[in-house]
């Protein structure tokens, strides 16, 4: 979720021993961000961990709303909905801008969500499901993709929400590219999100079967 977020910082959930160690390299007000090599892929993976002030179904109801992704998702300017199994499971479409002269990319995201009913922890996974959409010939078609959210709830109202990510852009890309804006993307976009928290946008907004 997924989501959408800047596919150039989008990371795979790795812990095999050939994942290396977690890196800070960010850390400012209530967000870190991390970043490792792993031997799997050429491209580094991401972790964010931030804190914000908000029932857990107002920031669950800002990332299912889909269509309002273009708004505050790092360069996301098209979105939509493709198929909605139900309230926590379905599929959407994401387009993306790319610095020129790269070339845009899409992607098609399979969102599934959970809450553990004694925790109220929210488990989110987004993957890739590039066969659901004909692919157009101006774009590039996001194909490896996986990201999760993790949010937990905290004392005095506030969530921890952990936010893995990982991708393959596709393409003709050399990785340190990639790897320059590896953390740019999910950064502005987790900044969006607490900004469009604190904002008010979502308040007394609930998402379908979340306990708060």
């Amino acid at each position: 979720m997924v989501m959408l977020q800047f596919i150039l910082g989008i990371v795979f959930i790795f812990t095999s021993p050939t994942s290396g160690e977690w890196e800070l390299v960010d850390e400012k007000d209530n967000i870190k961000v991390y970043t490792r090599k792993t031997d799997e892929s050429k491209y580094e993976q991401i972790k964010i961990i931030a804190k914000i002030k908000s029932p857990i179904s107002e920031i669950v109801k800002a990332l299912e709303d889909v269509d309002y992704h273009q708004e505050w998702v790092y360069e996301t300017n098209e979105t939509r909905f493709l198929n909605k199994r139900s309230y926590n499971d379905f599929d959407y479409y994401a387009k993306m801008n790319m610095p020129f002269p790269i070339k845009d990319r899409d992607i098609v995201i399979n969102y599934n969500r959970s809450q553990e009913p004694e925790s109220k922890v929210v488990n989110i996974i987004s993957k890739a499901a590039p066969t659901l959409l004909d692919k157009q010939k101006k774009l590039i078609r996001i194909e490896t993709f996986l990201s999760t959210y993790t949010l937990k709830p905290l004392p005095n109202g506030w969530v921890k929400v952990e936010y893995f990510m990982a991708a393959d852009p596709g393409g003709k890309l050399p990785a340190w590219v990639v790897n320059l804006f590896t953390t740019k993307g999910p950064v502005a976009t987790m900044e969006s999100l607490i900004t469009l928290i604190d904002s008010g946008y979502y308040r007394g907004k609930k998402a379908e079967d979340i306990i708060d």
